[in-house]
């Protein structure tokens, strides 16, 4: 019996995409720290930063919503044990 329908072509592919990727890394230039640092300057003035209060409000936001599962959990856990237990007849 040979291997399962579709493993050569995926091995193929896998084959492929390591090859490409060694030969990629092989390929990069060399970038000096000054450059790089230089280059990462460029993109952090770039990149839109929230305000203060826009962060304050996600964050308020992750708050509320970590409260409102755990609140969910505590229940759901609560409600599982009380079934468990009764079907396993373990309640007094």
């Amino acid at each position: 019996m040979g291997p399962p329908a579709g493993l050569a072509p995926r091995a193929g592919i896998a084959l492929a995409l390591c090859v490409l990727t060694a030969n990629r890394k092989a390929h990069m230039a060399k970038v000096s720290p000054f450059k790089f640092l230089q280059e990462v300057r460029s993109e952090m003035a770039k990149v839109t930063w929230p305000s203060r209060r826009e962060t304050a409000i996600t964050t308020a936001m992750v708050f509320v919503m970590v409260a409102i599962a755990s609140v969910f959990f505590l229940v759901a856990d609560q409600i599982i044990r009380v079934a468990i237990t009764f079907l396993l007849g373990l309640g007094g």
